[in-house]
């Protein structure tokens, strides 16, 4: 049995509640109704329990629809200035290109503390999985997280590798193209999973199967661990490890091996090289 995760045409909810108790449900419903808009489904599930679901859309967000905003680079913040530069500006190349919706409130001052979670000086490939992860887990950007954080690490790569633009290769070779698409798909259902691992166990262990993400993203359920053992962190950890694979599959294909076990060179090294590019 497969249930939608998102639901709405102009207006996107998403599942935030699932129970077999009524009484309970109607009054988590009374709870989200005091920010948000609420929708409900409810369904007698293959267990025979029938199950109570909520799904709701923030009432606050005000910046729905889509983007003309620019973010601002020149005015630098003070921790990690040069990281978070790079970073905004390929969120903006990104924007430029395509007709992102604004999912969220913004707040740019976030953005250089990820860069603070980073550890440097490991394998090239551990590191850009890294640069590549934490900014998509934390989700940092409005939307378009996952263009922008591939991106952003193409211009890492591009520090070591004999290539010039591994973000062109990635648009011109169609087997790095079905890569990214397959990475990215990856991505948004491992971490759709680690913030609803709770929701997703009482659908499993009531028969349901598979629930469906916009776009037809389908989340096999008994292709992931939703046990009570498995902590946010795991699926953090779990994230960085597919998303250093993903890098690794790119230098493959790009004939790069020899940066698979080569060393990084460190923060302040690759930030000289952003202030001469």
């Amino acid at each position: 049995m497969n249930i939608p995760y998102h639901i709405g045409k102009r207006r996107t909810f998403s599942l935030q509640y699932v129970t077999p108790d009524e009484n309970r449900h109607k009054q988590v419903k009374k709870d989200f109704q005091t920010d948000s808009k609420v929708k409900e489904l409810d369904f007698e599930a293959p267990s025979g329990n029938r199950l109570y679901l909520l799904y709701t859309s923030n009432i606050a967000s005000t910046q729905s629809g889509r983007s003309n905003i620019v973010i601002e680079t020149e005015s630098a913040p003070e921790k990690n200035p040069i990281l978070s530069h790079s970073f905004l500006s390929c969120y903006n190349g990104v924007k430029s290109s395509t007709n992102l919706d604004m999912r969220k409130q913004f707040d740019t001052n976030k953005i250089p503390e990820l860069f603070e979670r980073i550890q440097w000086k490991q394998t090239i490939p551990a590191v850009a999985g890294q640069l590549l992860s934490i900014p998509i887990i934390a989700h940092a950007l409005p939307n378009g997280n996952h263009r922008s954080s591939i991106s952003f690490v193409c211009l890492y790569l591009d520090y070591y590798s004999d290539k010039s633009n591994i973000a062109k290769d990635l648009v011109s070779n169609a087997t790095l193209q079905k890569r990214v698409d397959e990475y990215q798909i990856e991505s948004k259902c491992l971490l759709t999973v680690r913030r609803n691992k709770t929701k997703f166990k009482i659908l499993e262990q009531n028969g349901v199967t598979s629930v469906e993400r916009k776009g037809g993203i389908k989340i096999l359920l008994n292709e992931y661990d939703l046990s009570d053992q498995m902590t946010g962190d795991d699926y953090s950890n779990l994230h960085k490890l597919k998303s250093q694979e993903f890098v690794e599959s790119i230098l493959k294909t790009l004939n790069q091996n020899h940066l698979l076990n080569t060393k990084d060179k460190g923060k302040s090294s690759y930030i000289n090289h952003l202030t001469t590019v």
